[in-house]
């Protein structure tokens, strides 16, 4: 559980381990990973945790780990998305909120703590209680998010302040 590996599947018969990664505790498993469609950047989180790991996609940069943004709640669904031509991260968390930050271009100087605000530029918005999945489209920059209701609803891209969201008003 937790372990994120990579392998080259160059010869399919013969599968080579290329890197492996522990990113969360030994109890904590890895419950979604994503592939940017520009093919550059990876994302790892947990239903179990509030971060969002972001790495490289690459094999000539040998998959290197960016760096993690910390959420204020646990990632039940996050993706990538591309507005105004930046590649940004979206991500529904477990206190009904929709967060979203822009991805890292590179290694952050420190992996050990999380990129800072002022790079990660993070953003909130309400959402309806009970959302759980979060679907991007890269091409138009739409944002779908479902949940137990199971109805299909499209929000903007989050723009408030984490200390500015009203979580007594309805999203």
């Amino acid at each position: 559980m937790g372990a994120f590996r990579i392998y080259d599947l160059t010869n399919r018969s013969r599968p080579r381990l290329v890197q492996q990664c522990r990113f969360f505790e030994d109890s904590t498993p890895i419950t979604n990973i994503k592939a940017s469609p520009d093919g550059k950047l990876v994302l790892i989180s947990s239903n179990d945790s509030n971060n969002i790991i972001i790495m490289s996609q690459r094999g000539e940069e040998e998959y290197n780990v960016y760096g993690f943004i910390q959420f204020c709640a646990n990632v039940l669904s996050a993706c990538f998305i591309n507005i105004d031509g930046v590649t940004r991260i979206v991500a529904v968390l477990s206190n009904n909120l929709l967060a979203g930050a822009d991805a890292p271009t590179e290694a952050t100087s420190n992996r050990m703590e999380p990129i800072p605000d002022r790079e990660a530029n993070p953003a909130y918005r309400k959402i309806d209680k009970g959302c759980v999945l979060a679907i991007a489209n890269w091409v138009t920059g739409d944002i779908y998010i479902t949940g137990d209701d199971k109805l299909l609803k499209k929000y903007d891209y989050p723009t408030e302040l984490l200390m500015s969201i009203d979580f007594k008003r309805v999203p």
